[in-house]
Order: structure tokens, then C-alpha cells, then sequence
């Protein structure tokens, strides 16, 4: 099973959890056990955050390989990083996202450098409407209507049709 990392202060409590434990990434159901275990182990789940790239399926941005990693800019950031570009992504006619290699120059920058962050709570509750939503069919109806050509979805009785097949 995967594992997640929980990060502590000082007084052992949870601060934020990181669904990155490496080569097995952690899943929905594996977030959804282990927020739903600290919940029924007297946890308050709006304490701490919890990392989402894995769940929003977010590209880590891209980077110049190479320099000095300790050179920081004016903001403090990484000089390197400054100067970021998207992890290329190309759509194919099928409607699918193709993402492309890095180029040889370029290196995807570390997970917990490019955090999307939100608290424990709403992940919790997140994850479970998603959950429901998928029980009953919302994401199959949208994908329906998605397949529908832009010019034909100004019709209302065009998408119900559609849906209701």
C-alpha cells in the first residue's frame, strides 16, 4: 500500500500530509482512509493541509537544469525557478492530453517546491462529493454533453436528449 508523509510541529501534531511517497503514489481512496482515520481518531481535519497535485493531476513546472540551486532572486525564490515554463502538454484529436518529454535542458522541479495546498477539511469533503457525484453518474453525463459539437449545445433540448440516451 502506499504510504503519505505527515508532517509534525513541535508538539507532534499534524501540520500537513504529502501524498508522495515516491514510486507508488497515493490515491483518492488511500487519501479518503487516511483523512477518515484521523477523523474517527479525534483529529480535527481544518488543523493541517493537505498536498492535492496528485488529485488535481497538476504538471510541476519545468526548469533549467544545472546552476546554482542556492541563488536566490529579489523575491527569494529560486533564480531558476523565475524563469518557469509549463510542462508541455499537447491535445490530440481524440480529445486526450498527450504530455510531452522535457526537453534535454529542462528538469521538472521537486513536488514540495510547487505545493497546491487546502485544508484537510475540505479534501475530506471534497473527496466525497466527488465520490457521489460519481455514484450517480454526474462525470458520465458530462463527458455526454462534452461530446456534443459546440454549436449544437445552444439547444437545451439537444443536451437533455443527449444525456437521457
Amino acid at each position: 500500500h502506499p504510504l503519505e508523509f505527515f508532517l509534525t510541529n513541535e508538539q507532534g501534531r499534524l501540520t500537513r500530509m504529502y501524498p508522495h511517497s515516491g514510486h507508488y503514489r497515493p490515491g483518492e481512496a488511500h487519501m479518503q482512509r487516511a483523512l477518515f482515520f484521523f477523523q474517527q481518531h479525534g483529529v480535527e481535519l481544518s488543523t493541517f493541509s493537505v498536498d492535492m497535485q496528485q488529485i488535481f493531476k497538476v504538471c510541476r513546472k519545468l526548469s533549467p537544469k544545472g546552476g546554482d540551486d542556492n541563488a536566490k532572486s529579489e523575491k527569494g525564490k529560486n533564480k531558476e525557478n523565475d524563469a518557469t515554463i509549463d510542462n508541455g502538454k499537447h491535445q490530440q484529436a481524440n480529445g486526450q492530453v498527450k504530455h510531452a518529454p522535457p526537453p534535454q535542458n529542462m528538469k521538472k522541479s521537486k513536488k514540495t517546491d510547487c505545493l497546491h495546498l487546502m485544508g484537510g477539511l475540505e479534501v475530506a469533503c471534497f473527496l466525497a462529493h466527488k465520490a457521489i457525484m460519481i455514484k450517480f453518474g454526474v462525470f458520465h453525463q458530462i463527458h455526454k454533453i462534452r461530446r456534443i459539437p459546440k454549436e449544437s449545445r445552444s439547444s437545451v433540448s439537444v443536451i437533455i436528449s443527449v444525456v437521457n440516451n
